[in-house]
């Protein structure tokens, strides 16, 4: 278990985190949760950073759910999925980008369903 954990980055969907003990990057994003050596580290952002959102979109337009943008793991059988905003603050997060604190919030970054009865 990592002792000395410092948090580099943090957004509302997770945070980008570095043990000092271990040497190990760790990223928890939604319900993921990921360990980087400095060097997997550094592969992933360019990976992420080189990802053609609009092209995913378009190629999976047709697919009923929110989310179109895959990124495969190192496992054969698992890949991630993301939708454009998650996929701006998953960049965030890896460009070591925090918000300010008051941040004022979009009606976008409300999930919820309203009904109206």
């Amino acid at each position: 278990m990592c002792h000395n954990v410092k948090t580099i980055a943090k957004n509302k969907q997770g945070q980008l985190s570095y043990c000092t003990d271990c040497k190990v990057y760790r990223l928890i994003f939604n319900n993921l949760q990921l360990d980087f050596s400095p060097q997997q580290l550094k592969r992933f952002k360019k990976y992420i950073d080189q990802l053609e959102t609009e092209y995913w979109e378009l190629r999976y337009e047709r697919v009923v759910k929110e989310r179109k943008i895959p990124v495969p793991s190192a496992q054969d059988n698992l890949v991630m999925i993301f939708n454009k905003h998650e996929l701006q603050l998953l960049r965030s997060l890896l460009h070591l980008d925090t918000p300010q604190s008051m941040e004022i919030i979009d009606i976008v970054d409300i999930n919820y369903t309203l009904f109206l009865n």
